[in-house]
């Protein structure tokens, strides 16, 4: 389905499962375990996204599928969205020359905003919003229902952490946003 710097995504229908039994499986590539600590940030981002996931619907949904294959690498496997990035829906009324409604911009970000507070509250950040990591699907009858993807540089803090963290860390993520 597509493939990043850290990995490559595929289609995947779970075996056993009628209803519903196509997947998304991340592959994250092996040389980016040769670099410290990425072990460890890809359990934390496994566990921080299904835990923030079972109880927040527009966050991704990862599956309690994850690990090794040895010669494969490590692996996740997550909810199939069907729609479009918000970059992409972005870029379609940029190549119309307009912008894009304002109530449309008013319910996405509402819904970022509650998506965000939820998240904080479970002292979690995500440190890398960007158009390309929200995603607009159609869900229990709203065409522009947001998910948040892409929790891989997420950090859990404690309060005083997230002070000190936004006092003393560079940029980390995609600085532009």
């Amino acid at each position: 389905m597509g493939r990043g710097g850290y990995g490559v995504v595929y289609l995947g229908k779970h075996v056993y499962l009628e209803d519903e039994s196509e997947r998304v499986i991340k592959i994250l590539k092996p040389d980016v375990f040769k670099l410290e600590g990425m072990k460890q940030r890809f359990y934390r981002e496994v566990q921080l996204t299904s835990r923030l996931s079972q109880k927040e619907d527009h966050i991704v949904r990862i599956y309690d599928d994850f690990g090794e294959i040895p010669h494969v690498g490590h692996y996740y496997v997550m909810e199939l969205l069907r729609g479009q990035s918000l970059k992409d829906l972005l870029a379609e009324y940029q190549a119309r020359d307009d912008l894009l409604p304002l109530d449309l911009c008013f319910h996405v970000f509402r819904q970022l905003l509650k998506t965000m507070h939820f998240a904080h509250s479970a002292n979690v950040v995500h440190r890398d919003l960007k158009p390309e990591n929200m995603f607009l699907v159609r869900h229990k009858g709203d065409s522009h229902f947001l998910k948040v993807l892409d929790f891989g540089i997420a950090k859990p803090l404690n309060q005083n952490e997230l002070e000190k963290t936004q006092l003393t860390q560079g940029a980390i993520g995609t600085p532009y946003y």
